[in-house]
């Protein structure tokens, strides 16, 4: 199913490129992070309405992660990484690695500042207590800080 969707994305009809981004984000929201990872390059010269597929796809990938890290019926990750700092260290960077291209590419959409404030929620269970915290608090700071350009900005004039 995955391969079949994978190969719907580079489908010419938007409406099925983007029914597949839609259902892969759905069912395999690492797949669809990597694919959009693959195809960055190729995603920032799409069209609008192509783009508005993988956007689309986001939002379902935001929905999963969110279900795998907190859960509903379930227990989610964030449980385990209370139990095991760092078990929520490794999680978190490896999350946060599959995302910054959706982020970068999707960074001024609703979609990709969906994504941002996710991953910022996780991060404040991913640090605490871990083991590696200098390193990870020093890998974090390379990474891009979180803009939402809805939000009054008192001391970064240069976003």
């Amino acid at each position: 199913m995955e391969d079949a969707l994978l190969d719907l994305l580079d489908h010419d009809q938007p409406g099925i490129s983007g029914a597949a981004a839609c259902a892969l984000g759905h069912i395999n929201y690492e797949s669809f992070l990597n694919e959009i990872t693959r195809r960055a390059e190729k995603i920032s010269f799409y069209s609008q309405t192509r783009r508005q597929g993988f956007r689309d796809g986001l939002i379902f990938a935001v929905k999963q992660i969110r279900e795998a890290f907190y859960g509903s019926m379930c227990p989610g990750i964030v449980n385990i990484m209370e139990d095991d700092p760092d078990a929520a260290h490794y999680h978190y960077m490896n999350i946060l690695e599959t995302s910054k291209a959706a982020i970068e590419l999707f960074e001024k959409d609703s979609s990709g500042l969906e994504l941002q404030r996710l991953l910022d929620s996780i991060y404040e269970i991913a640090v605490d207590g871990c083991s590696d915290e200098p390193e990870l608090l020093a890998s974090l700071r390379s990474t891009k800080p979180f803009y939402d350009p809805r939000q009054l900005s008192l001391f970064d004039k240069d976003k």
